[in-house]
């Protein structure tokens, strides 16, 4: 945790207080707009965009590097980056790529917009996740599962009175040490005992087999991944849902199938998180649900993505 201090000419220290970020879109992402020099040489041309198509996956902001002409999707985080911002800028990431009309046009309906600077829209897009803080092992993590150029920042907001004082770090990536592999190929379900016990464990195996079994018999192709972090379905290079654990004990499904508005149709005790915009389902190994009870939702997630 960032502190910072005031250091008067005689000698007294007093702390600035840390002005902590409140809603993404109202507070943060306005913030950010008026300050993103403080981070990169960029100009911020798209906000809150949608790719249109019935597609509501909605970009915080897009930005050209002035010194470069590379576009740049943001996202915004108020609070502690998780694991599942992953799956979430992939998707976005896949998304937009196929979408570089849609982005030319925010670009030129943007009032932001400069005659002397032309954005390169033939090149693959670059990704900049902006958050109060990211661990480690979530920017190592990135760097094993991504294709394609990402940035970690993490800015702390300081306020006294009138003035406010920004601490802005890029995110170095450090190999991320574990009692595990150090390559995802020497990966296998045992190493997951790190994280459930071995009922838990043979219970997500069953699942998940079963999972894969229930697409099969739909003629929808699916395959298992396993990385250090948690257990990825697969349709081509898209992760509808995902399994990982949340609290001890418990086994989440993670599924990439709409916003909050979306109606699930499984009469499950589904969550939404708000941060990630994505559901998830937290079970123990005595509650497994059956994949025939929620097969319809994750069908929607597979269509969908």
């Amino acid at each position: 945790m960032d502190k910072l201090f005031k250091v008067l000419k005689n000698g007294e220290i007093t702390q600035v207080p840390e002005k902590e970020f409140g809603d993404e879109v109202s507070d943060m992402e306005d913030f950010v707009k008026k300050n993103i020099s403080t981070i990169k040489n960029l100009i911020i041309f798209g906000e809150q965009a949608t790719p249109g198509g019935g597609i509501k996956k909605r970009v915080d902001l897009f930005a050209v590097d002035r010194d470069t002409n590379r576009i740049f999707i943001i996202e915004l985080k108020s609070q502690p980056v998780d694991p599942e911002i992953i799956s979430q800028i992939s998707e976005y990431w896949h998304i937009w790529n196929r979408k570089r009309e849609a982005i030319q046009n925010i670009w030129l309906q943007s009032k932001n917009r400069l005659d002397d600077l032309t954005p390169d829209f033939n090149s693959e897009l670059k990704v900049m996740i902006i958050a109060p803080y990211i661990e480690n092992y979530i920017v190592a993590l990135a760097n094993e599962v991504l294709n394609f150029d990402i940035n970690f920042i993490e800015i702390t907001r300081f306020q006294e009175e009138d003035h406010t004082f920004l601490i802005v770090t890029e995110k170095e990536f450090i190999p991320y040490e574990s009692k595990g592999p150090t390559t995802k190929q020497e990966i296998d379900w045992e190493f997951y005992l790190q994280l459930w016990n071995e009922k838990i464990l043979n219970a997500v195996k069953e699942f998940s087999n079963d999972l894969v079994q229930s697409f099969k018999q739909e003629n929808r192709e699916i395959n298992i991944r396993l990385t250090k972090f948690y257990i990825s379905f697969r349709h081509g290079s898209r992760v509808p849902f995902w399994i990982e654990r949340k609290h001890v004990g418990k086994i989440c499904l993670g599924i990439n199938v709409g916003g909050e508005e979306h109606q699930l149709k499984s009469n499950n005790p589904w969550k939404f998180d708000k941060s990630r915009e994505y559901w998830y389902l937290e079970f123990t190994d005595a509650t497994i649900p059956e994949i025939s009870n929620i097969f319809e939702d994750l069908k929607d997630a597979y269509d969908k993505n």
